[in-house]
């Protein structure tokens, strides 16, 4: 991919640029003349250039024995004219130690769910308790520590016998995390 294809696709993915502010940063940091059709073709340009990258990314991750994955929502707009609700729209992501895989989706249910990690997911899933992954068996599920801590800690701030079973269980991920 030539180094302008780079700026521009970082110019609008990285740093979520409109097609307008490419071209006026375009013209401001490089002296580059650029219509909006021409920014327009060359961001469709590299994302041809990667599609068999990103293919590949999802497919290592469907087929990979260990995923992390959660999602988050943010405001996705209209700009490629599939969202003319302006839905809210959700970032999913999928952790391997070697590769990250993220998807936008304007739903965050379980087919968004399937479609990350595939129908036939076959690894072990390590996510919170969001009910989009209550399709993986329970015995290839790993909750994320980071909620169970959260919720433990929450539980020790009651009162009475909540405070002393969550204060038990704090203290016992804590002796769980010395020992790994």
């Amino acid at each position: 991919m030539s180094e302008l294809l780079q700026q521009l696709q970082c110019l609008r993915a990285v740093y979520r640029n409109s097609h307008r502010m490419v071209q006026s940063a375009l013209a401001e940091l490089f002296d580059i003349s650029m219509s909006l059709g021409t920014v327009s073709k060359l961001r469709l340009e590299a994302s041809n250039a990667i599609t068999c990258c990103v293919d590949e990314a999802k497919h290592y991750i469907q087929q990979s024995r260990v995923v992390g994955a959660d999602e988050t929502s943010f405001r996705q707009g209209n700009i490629d004219g599939c969202n003319p609700k302006e839905n809210q729209a959700w970032l999913w992501v999928a952790v391997t130690p070697l590769v990250t895989f993220f998807q936008i989706a304007l739903t965050r249910c379980t087919q968004a769910a399937q479609n990350l990690l595939g129908e036939n997911f076959t690894g072990i899933l390590n996510s919170d308790r969001y009910a989009a992954y209550n399709w993986v068996n329970l015995e290839r599920r790993q909750l994320c520590w980071a909620h169970l801590k959260r919720e433990f800690t929450k539980i020790s701030e009651r009162t009475g016998v909540s405070k002393e079973l969550g204060t038990a269980l704090v203290k016992q991920q804590e002796k769980l995390f010395d020992l790994w």
